[in-house]
């Protein structure tokens, strides 16, 4: 249990720090054009951490289900390997899977120039 506290921990600091990363720097310098690419990695990053974050509290209330139904055979069913198996498989498939959103939403035409202009008060 403390594994996945951990892991929703790290990935909850990972989500702020991803959040802000890109705005920081374009509060200090003023700058306000973000480039096409780099908005792309930023969504896919932004789009992976919070299904993986999703996943990960998935994976707690099973965690949660076997320990509350099922006590006795709790360290039978969730041994540390199978627990470190979990956490990783939802690491792993997240990034994964937000390849082909991430893909789609490239190729979104919905303006003629490859800059989207940042706005930032």
């Amino acid at each position: 249990m403390y594994l996945f506290l951990s892991n929703l921990s790290i990935l909850d600091m990972s989500s702020t720090t991803c959040l802000f990363i890109r705005p920081l720097p374009l509060f200090v310098t003023r700058d306000k054009i973000v480039s096409f690419a780099e908005c792309m990695v930023y969504a896919y990053f932004f789009m992976a951490l919070e299904c993986t974050e999703h996943l990960i509290l998935a994976v707690m209330s099973y965690d949660w289900y076997v320990a509350v139904c099922i006590s006795l055979h709790y360290h039978m069913v969730m041994s540390h390997q199978i627990c470190v198996l979990l956490a990783s498989m939802c690491w792993m498939s997240e990034f994964v899977e937000v390849m082909p959103h991430t893909y789609i939403l490239s190729h979104y035409i919905c303006y003629t120039s490859y800059i989207i202009y940042h706005i930032l008060l």
